[in-house]
């Protein structure tokens, strides 16, 4: 309590007498929040904001466990606290969530909440398959179960969906988010990758058109980025457009690369 600034802190007054918690604990409650004692994990505060998602999550006793560290204040209004078992964050626009194990270490790569995701919008939700996923502001992570935790931004989505997320064609994503020249982001799936710019919009690029793409140099190449989505042609073949050009693979499955006029 004195950490958090006795009664003119971020607790407020004491509400409650302490009470006994199960295996050892103790907790007091507080006019904006609560001091949690775990045996093993010391004396903690932990803010209001914050106990939502605890509870959701069976409080002390559930997969997160007793909190490690005191509510921290973060950029934008946030707050945090760290647990033996993951972490809460919390936003006025977003609620509470519990952020834990892979999906945790791959918002870590990410930079956290002042990374490319911002901050979590959801809770963990699982998915066909054995996968699960978690939302963030500004995108997703996906936990395949053969892929790992990786995050894949919001600018990709329109492309995945449209192909069935991660029961299309293109499955799971195998890696993060990457940024490109230009401001461009890709991410590669089982089935192929998906390319962004603010100009062109997401699309997918798989199979043969993909090959023949890599070869030309990428983004960086001749072609460019991908225009359009890839579209079936009258003799059975695929086209997709590029920005400097197409490229077309016929139905018995010949390459051919059209640079633009």
């Amino acid at each position: 309590w004195a950490r958090a600034g006795w009664e003119n802190g971020a607790l407020g007054y004491p509400t409650g007498e302490a009470r006994p918690l199960a295996a050892g604990g103790s907790f007091q409650t507080f006019q904006r929040g609560s001091v949690y004692v775990g045996s093993k994990t010391g004396a903690r505060v932990v803010t209001q904001e914050l106990f939502p998602a605890w509870e959701a999550l069976g409080w002390e006793n559930g997969p997160l466990g007793y909190p490690t560290a005191d509510t921290v204040a973060l950029s934008g209004g946030g707050r945090f606290a760290q647990f033996t078992g993951g972490s809460i964050y919390w936003t006025a626009g977003t609620g509470a969530h519990a952020v834990r194990g892979m999906v945790r270490d791959a918002w870590g790569r990410s930079g956290w909440e002042n990374g490319s995701l911002g901050y979590p919008t959801g809770d963990a939700r699982t998915l066909a398959g054995g996968g699960s996923f978690q939302t963030f502001q500004r995108g997703s992570v996906y936990v395949g179960p053969k892929t790992g935790a990786r995050v894949v931004v919001a600018e990709l989505f329109p492309a995945w969906e449209a192909l069935g997320w991660e029961n299309g064609p293109l499955g799971w994503p195998t890696a993060d988010t990457v940024a490109l020249s230009g401001g461009g982001r890709f991410v590669q799936f089982q089935g192929g990758s998906v390319y962004w710019t603010a100009g062109t919009g997401a699309h997918a690029v798989r199979g043969a058109v993909r090959d023949a793409w890599a070869r030309t140099g990428w983004e960086r190449g001749s072609l460019g980025y991908p225009t359009g989505d890839a579209r079936t042609t009258a003799g059975g073949g695929t086209v997709q457009d590029f920005q400097r050009g197409a490229i077309t693979v016929s139905g018995a499955g010949v390459v051919s690369v059209q640079p633009g006029s």
